[in-house]
């Protein structure tokens, strides 16, 4: 987007945000969407095709919108264009084990995906034009206007009002041609073919399957990813009663991008999936996401140059988490301008978008090993362009 938003707590410039978001083309009406501060991947698509096929919950946003957001059900065809984070195994697994027939725009032919480009720039025109802190994409436009400086709605402020904005005015209003009322549309397609709604067993495996896909060998030991241990007693069972061959030891998994604690396994002979925690004793996984865990990863191998061990681990973390502490007091205290770009990726770790947090501000943690002096040049070297999954 072309906005610099806002740290909810500390009120510092985090930068700008990406928008993955869903249209209906025979209404017009937004589906769903995903923002966050990380780089569009797989997993912000999942996120927004996940928020487009369940029913809105617009009561745990704490505004009074005049209007409801009833557009959801199961998709029958989704097309994409051709950005890296729609070519992946994971979102072709997650569309075909759900039903969704996935069609991807040729390369080169932006004229045959009009609709998202088109409400991409509505949202410019009409609704970030009057908000401080907008960015300008041709350089002509900005003058003497500092969107860094100028900057002043919270993140979580703006999360609410683009919800007021698409229920309240986008959907309510006409388009530009005067053809069509967006919500008006999508009621008189509802009475020819109404959303096909998921219960609640059916909505854990949808999400269950939107998770990232990957394989990984069975051993005795169970399960490794991302160079964490995972295992059960009724993984153990299974092994027992279904002697592996070379051709099926290895495993379809799914992995809940927020939570690394455990993972899903899905059993062929059981035609179905299992839960196999991770075994790690510290409780490192705990609230962990698969983005933190690999930069906290990254971090322990410039930290110990060797295998890593869940004490290496839990020192990234705390260099990390101590680091970014320095920075905030150092702001707060000097006042002094920030680099954006910094700010940015202490805005990636702590998951700043409308299903994660508001803020980076970090809060103690009790299970961080002793505080050491000698971590802060490893924050200093982590990459731009780390990849997130």
């Amino acid at each position: 987007l072309d906005l610099i938003l806002l740290d909810d707590e500390l009120l510092i410039p985090i930068g700008r945000p990406y928008l993955t978001l869903l249209i209906d083309v025979f209404s017009g009406c937004v589906m769903g969407f995903h923002l966050s501060y990380k780089a569009p991947s797989y997993v912000s698509a999942a996120k927004a095709i996940s928020h487009a096929v369940k029913e809105k919950s617009l009561d745990s946003l704490g505004i009074q919108l005049q209007n409801s957001w009833p557009c959801y059900g199961k998709i029958e065809n989704l097309v994409v264009d051709n950005g890296a984070e729609f070519w992946s195994k994971s979102l072709e697994h997650a569309c075909r084990e759900t039903g969704i027939n996935i069609q991807y725009n040729p390369v080169r032919k932006p004229w045959l995906k009009p609709f998202v480009e088109r409400f991409f720039g509505q949202i410019n025109q009409y609704f970030l034009t009057e908000l401080p802190g907008k960015t300008f994409s041709n350089i002509l436009e900005k003058e003497e206007y500092k969107p860094e400086k100028d900057a002043i709605m919270r993140f979580s402020t703006f999360v609410e009002e683009f919800h007021r904005w698409i229920v309240d005015i986008y959907h309510q209003d006409s388009d530009s041609r005067d053809t069509r009322i967006p919500i008006r549309q999508w009621e008189a397609g509802c009475n020819v073919y109404p959303p096909l709604k998921m219960n609640q067993e059916e909505e854990e495996r949808f999400s269950l399957l939107m998770y990232i896909s990957d394989e990984r060998k069975l051993t005795r030991n169970g399960f490794k990813y991302e160079e964490l241990m995972y295992d059960s007693t009724a993984l153990a069972d299974y092994r027992k009663h279904y002697p592996q061959t070379k051709e099926t030891i290895k495993k379809l998994i799914k992995v809940d991008p927020d939570d690394i604690s455990k993972i899903h396994v899905f059993l062929e002979e059981l035609d179905s999936y299992l839960e196999v925690p991770c075994t790690d004793p510290t409780g490192y996984t705990k609230n962990r996401s698969v983005y933190e865990h690999k930069v906290i990863k990254k971090i322990n191998r410039e930290m110990i140059r060797e295998s890593k061990d869940n004490l290496g681990l839990a020192k990234a973390r705390m260099a990390i988490h101590e680091r970014i502490k320095q920075e905030q007091e150092h702001f707060i205290e000097s006042k002094s301008k920030r680099k954006l770009s910094s700010i940015k990726k202490q805005a990636q770790l702590a998951d700043i978008s409308n299903t994660g947090t508001g803020t980076i501000l970090v809060q103690e943690d009790s299970s961080s090993p002793p505080k050491s002096n000698d971590t802060s040049d490893y924050f200093d070297d982590w990459d731009d362009d780390l990849e997130a999954y």
